[in-house]
């Protein structure tokens, strides 16, 4: 736990050094690119256990009422914030 959070660390002072420097244009096609292969190597990685395979129709429910439900309060918070504006 603590590797992550000295990543995160060092990471966001990465960005604060590196913020003023202009010529970082292609940084967003990079981070992209690295939540593209996240994704690829999280998805084989579920893929390949039987277990989490097995029981997908059980988490596939529970999953959708949740994204669901977080969509829905989601845009319920934003209304308040919307009218004032």
């Amino acid at each position: 736990m603590s590797q992550l959070i000295l990543a995160l660390l060092v990471g966001i002072a990465c960005g604060m050094l590196l913020k003023k420097n202009k010529s970082l244009t292609y940084m967003p096609k990079i981070v992209v690119a690295a939540v593209a292969a996240l994704l690829l190597v999280m998805g084989a990685k579920i893929g390949s256990n039987p277990e989490i395979l097995a029981s997908l129709p059980r988490l596939g429910g529970k999953s959708l009422v949740f994204a669901v439900l977080s969509i829905a309060g989601g845009i319920l918070l934003s209304l308040p914030l919307r009218a004032r504006n």
